[in-house]
């Protein structure tokens, strides 16, 4: 005869509480939908600023450059800035300098040599040389061997708005982007003085668990 459902579920819950703790599942959960709402929280404003320059410089390029499908324009937007909320200056316009640079080259190199697995190898070691020599940064570097890769592995089909079309799509991404970080300027000090409210808060919140009798005992 099979047990029925209260028999199962206590049996299962014994099961659990031999090889665990559940007020250590309390905690873990707690802390994570902590962590979870914070990380939204912080990112909110920066991802809506991210969103709205990457829908205008889509808007930009389809309107008054009249091209058919300004990926780029949006995709180097949101490269540039992303969703930290300290935004430098420096680090934005090393980007947009990057996906400027990959997509420049992905561009030509497409046009001259075409598409494929020996063209997305070739462009790639030709825009990362080049990207280390211009500067030394690793973002600059990796942002152009990236967007050559996209570029190059893109159809052929795509190539619908002139010889530079998609590079300047890019150029008009980083440019709002650049505008956008340049006119709201992250706070250095609200977000470390925060990160560490919520780290004594989860502190708080996993001892006080801790600290509460179990509210039950588990039996076979």
């Amino acid at each position: 005869m099979s047990p029925g459902p209260g028999r199962a579920a206590r049996l299962v819950a014994a099961a659990v509480g031999r090889g665990t703790d559940v007020r250590r599942w309390r905690v873990l959960l707690r802390v994570q939908a902590r962590q979870g709402s914070r990380r939204v929280r912080d990112a909110f404003v920066p991802v809506l600023t991210a969103a709205l320059a990457a829908g205008l410089a889509y808007l930009v390029s389809a309107s008054l450059l009249g091209h058919q499908l300004p990926l780029f324009a949006g995709v180097a937007a949101w490269v540039c800035l992303g969703f930290n909320p300290d935004r430098q200056l420096r680090r934005v316009a090393e980007m947009g300098a990057g996906v400027t640079l990959g997509v420049g080259l992905g561009e030509i190199f497409a046009l001259l040599f075409g598409s494929g697995p020996v063209q997305v190898a070739a462009v790639l070691l030709i825009s990362a040389l080049t990207a280390r020599f211009l500067d030394g940064g690793q973002l600059f570097t990796t942002q152009a061997g990236v967007q050559s890769i996209v570029v190059v592995a893109m159809p052929a089909a795509m190539f619908t708005d002139g010889a530079v079309g998609r590079w300047s799509d890019a150029l008009v991404g980083a440019a709002l982007a650049l505008l956008v970080a340049a006119l709201l300027p992250g706070d250095v000090v609200r977000r470390p003085r925060r990160m560490g409210q919520a780290v004594i808060g989860e502190l708080a919140t996993m001892l006080g668990t801790l600290a509460r009798p179990r509210s039950w005992t588990s039996r076979a």
